[in-house]
């Protein structure tokens, strides 16, 4: 659950929540799909889109990430998992 409803400090949350997901399957080699996290946003005051969520990241692990959330503009959940077939953790 996120309580902010500051669109930075969300899209923080959401990298934090996609690099720890990248460090347990795709980093160690997991060689299956595996489900990490359902983030939800319970406000927002804005909107927050990938490339803010990308650059909250480090940039060696800004392509490891597969965005499918589009932009996010309203209070909602997210599923982040790891997506073996595509070596990549996907936020949708």
């Amino acid at each position: 659950m996120i309580e902010s409803s500051v669109p930075e400090r969300i899209a923080f949350e959401i990298a934090s929540h996609a690099l720890a997901c990248w460090k347990m399957t795709g980093e160690v080699g997991v060689s299956e799909d595996m489900y990490c996290y359902e983030l939800v946003i319970k406000r927002l005051d804005g909107s927050v889109s990938e490339e803010e969520v990308l650059t909250e990241l480090p940039s060696e692990y800004r392509d490891v990430i597969l965005w499918n959330a589009g932009t996010i503009t309203m209070p909602k959940s997210l599923g982040v998992y790891y997506n073996q077939s595509e070596g990549k953790v996907v936020i949708e």
